[in-house]
């Protein structure tokens, strides 16, 4: 029947196989593990085309029409994103006792009358954790960060001079604001951060220098 050309597999009788554009014949396998990184290798063009604005030493500017600026305000990064926040969550008491019902010898009303020692509520049990408490459009501008939200959600705007630190993750980006205990997290996928991670550096340095 013929060979792979890419592993040198023998075709069986029945077994299917590929012919490429350049007249390679191809088993499955290979066919598949090339169909991967054809498509691995366009998702890294893109990648990189779309981070190539932000790579230069002044940053894109991009038009919003569904968010209120501001006078002199420039936007340099949109996207999709949830929001998510530490919360305190009330767990019940711990370590809480019913005591011990001792009858006393006297009556009321004909009933025993009983007295109860050793009754403890305990210490109430905390426990802080992530919940998701708005979404919308998250935008990057030479002023702020701020989530445009969608209808029912709550606006959330971080100052470029307030915010302390911030962390980009695969799959979300952290903002710590001074005076805040916990961050702000927004949820966003990898090239999202990425793009919102190299807009912060630039404009978090320009603050610097002027401050």
């Amino acid at each position: 029947m013929g060979y792979c050309t890419q592993c040198g597999h023998h075709f069986g009788h029945f077994e299917k196989y590929w012919t490429l554009k350049s007249g390679a014949v191809v088993c499955a396998g290979c066919y598949e593990k090339m169909k991967k990184e054809a498509e691995e290798e366009a998702t890294k063009k893109a990648v990189n085309a779309a981070l190539a604005p932000y790579l230069n030493d002044a940053l894109p500017t991009v038009n919003v029409t569904d968010a209120i600026m501001r006078k002199g305000e420039a936007a340099h990064a949109i996207m999709g994103a949830t929001l998510f926040e530490t919360k305190t969550v009330n767990l019940g008491y711990s370590g809480a006792s019913h005591g011990v019902s001792i009858p006393l010898p006297i009556k009321v009303g004909g009933f025993p009358v009983r007295y109860r020692v050793g009754q403890s509520r305990g210490h109430l049990v905390k426990k802080d954790e992530l919940m998701k408490t708005s979404s919308g459009q998250l935008i990057v501008t030479n002023q702020r960060v701020f989530l445009n939200p969608i209808a029912g959600s709550k606006p959330v705007s971080v100052e470029l001079k307030k915010i302390a630190s911030f962390h980009v993750y695969e799959d979300a980006l952290e903002v710590w604001q001074e005076g805040r205990e916990h961050p702000y997290l927004f949820g966003m996928d990898v090239l999202h951060g990425e793009i919102c991670g190299l807009c912060l550096d630039k404009l978090l340095g320009v603050a610097g220098a002027t401050t």
